[in-house]
């Protein structure tokens, strides 16, 4: 679903794909974009506020982190933290691989 932008007109072509002409409607049946400008606000919102520049090359991590958020966006903190810890087994990634004193796991 996209607003009525005519640079999203060729993607009927790839995949099925519905319009909505903002100036005319805003929602059509279950046909609307809000969900997805709910979606980039927040990204926007956490560059601004949390992250304040993104590098290109780490762009897919920071998306994929927003990503993360917004899919469990419905359940506790608690919870969200508990199913993150629980896919991280086998994925410890060292930024640091020289062992230092002040850390004994590095």
């Amino acid at each position: 679903m996209t607003d009525g932008h005519h640079a999203y007109r060729l993607i009927r072509h790839e995949m099925p794909h519905s319009i909505i002409n903002h100036e005319i409607e805003y929602v059509r049946g279950d046909v609307h974009t809000q969900g997805i400008e709910n979606y980039w606000s927040i990204v926007k919102r956490s560059i601004y506020g949390i992250h304040h520049h993104v590098a290109e090359n780490y762009l897919p991590s920071y998306l994929s982190e927003r990503d993360y958020v917004f899919n469990s966006r419905k359940i506790a903190d608690a919870e969200r933290f508990a199913a993150l810890m629980g896919q991280t087994r086998g994925r410890l990634l060292w930024y640091c691989r020289t062992p230092q004193v002040e850390n004994p796991y590095a």
